[in-house]
């Protein structure tokens, strides 16, 4: 147990480091800050590209949005025109079969008889 302990000892004992070792950890100290500003400068660049992208899909999906709603409305005006010609349409003829029907129609028979309703009367 006791050749155990010492040789615990000995590779736990506190060593000098070796010559050289706070230039090698420095140097990479500044590789460290390099790569960092390199890594940050690119995560911007692509953060910007991104950023771009974002914008770009929210401003496409914006003027898709506004071309449907254009197209929407405008097919309302269009239905909405062809109901109101098919009203008149439906008027005419209403106002045409109602003149008939009382008695508006008979001046069209005295036109068709030649103005002598009152021929077709005394029959």
């Amino acid at each position: 147990m006791r050749d155990l302990e010492r040789r615990l000892e000995h590779a736990l004992a506190r060593k000098g480091a070796p010559s050289g070792f706070a230039d090698r950890v420095m140097d990479r100290l500044d590789e460290g800050r390099v790569r960092r500003r390199r890594r940050s400068g690119l995560v911007r660049h692509l953060s910007r590209i991104a950023a771009v992208f974002l914008v770009a899909a929210i401003g496409t999906g914006a003027w898709l949005q506004h071309q449907d709603t254009v197209r929407q409305k405008r097919e309302a005006e269009e239905a909405s025109m062809l109901v109101r010609l098919a009203l008149h349409i439906a008027t005419e003829k209403t106002n045409i079969a109602r003149n008939h029907l009382t008695g508006s129609g008979s001046a069209t028979k005295q036109k068709a008889n030649g103005g002598n309703d009152h021929e077709a009367t005394n029959d």
